[in-house]
């Protein structure tokens, strides 16, 4: 029992390839992955796909067999491999368990014959298809998603006279500032704090390249973590071309790493005291560190030494 072509094994048992070129299982559909921006995802695109196509071979007219030997009956025969159907059935065992499935048969490629070596098409070597360039033309809808099937009837492989599909999978590729969650965006702002409590007012371009603005009035707080919803500025929806989802903003309010005292005392001028009680008895424990608890005592023992140097007497004077 002849091996299977490892791709076709992962074709027809994952399905996928080992390369980018991929089979469907059960037909002969060409399935590729192209790789497309959010951009085009959102504003769709139409640009020419280069790929490789099998086309009948022109010089044996697809019958494999060269020159004068065309009409002879004896140079092919049925494929011993496949018994004529051009598919093999592959049982691999995992585990307690035994996995039954399909491949293209790798001994006629699919043509459920075989060919003398003496009489095989030296254009195709008895494969009757030849691989070939070409170009086919792909419209990006606007809306699409990651794993998305762009189907191209006809435009695959050709076997005999039938032309299968060309399935183009979609790769969305990472944003550096959008994020998407199914039909919505998700944008991240950074605020600093003047602007969290003032209010702010900041430009970004959208996936269009039109300039949105967004704007908090003067004395509105923004609050961190909190999220802004756009209505409408989210991805296009497949289908419906004037439906979107929303645009959701995401806020993250830079805080300082410090602060002078003149700045504290401002602050606390502008803002409301603290809930705090100032007395020096309480009735609940209160808990510090061992670190901030040394920085207490070191504080205490100061401050003790400097009310002994004010109480001590004067030996410079009383010497006078």
């Amino acid at each position: 029992m002849h091996s299977a072509d490892i791709n076709d094994v992962f074709s027809a048992f994952f399905g996928g390839g080992a390369g980018p070129r991929q089979q469907a299982k059960g037909s002969f559909d060409s399935v590729f992955s192209v790789d497309l921006s959010l951009e085009d995802l959102y504003c769709g695109k139409t640009f020419p796909y280069a790929y490789t196509r099998s086309c009948p071979c022109v010089a044996c007219g697809g019958s494999g067999i060269k020159g004068k030997r065309k009409k002879v009956a004896a140079t092919s025969s049925r494929c011993p491999g496949c018994r004529g159907s051009g598919i093999r059935i592959l049982v691999q065992q995992m585990g307690m368990m035994y996995q039954q499935f399909q491949t293209t048969c790798d001994m006629c490629h699919g043509t459920g014959e075989c060919i003398a070596e003496k009489d095989k098409c030296p254009d195709c070597s008895g494969n009757k298809v030849v691989e070939k360039q070409t170009t086919a033309e792909v419209n990006v809808e606007k809306g699409l998603s990651n794993g998305s099937k762009i189907r191209l009837a006809g435009q695959g492989d050709m076997r005999g006279n039938k032309a299968f599909d060309l399935v183009l999978v979609v790769n969305e590729e990472k944003h550096a500032r959008f994020t998407r969650q199914g039909p919505n965006l998700l944008l991240s702002v950074d605020l600093t704090i003047e602007e969290a409590l003032c209010g702010f007012q900041t430009q970004f371009e959208h996936l269009d390249h039109r300039q949105l603005v967004l704007r908090r009035p003067r004395g509105e707080v923004t609050r961190p973590g909190e999220i802004m919803c756009v209505r409408g500025e989210g991805m296009p929806v497949v289908g419906s071309p004037s439906a979107f989802g929303d645009l959701l903003v995401a806020f993250h309010v830079q805080f300082p790493v410090s602060l002078s005292v003149h700045q504290c005392e401002d602050i606390a001028k502008s803002l409301p005291g603290p809930n705090t009680s100032h007395s020096t008895v309480s009735e609940y424990p209160c808990y510090v560190s061992k670190q901030e608890l040394s920085v207490v005592k070191e504080e205490i023992q100061k401050s003790e030494e400097a009310e002994e140097e004010d109480g001590a007497p004067n030996v410079g004077c009383a010497a006078q």
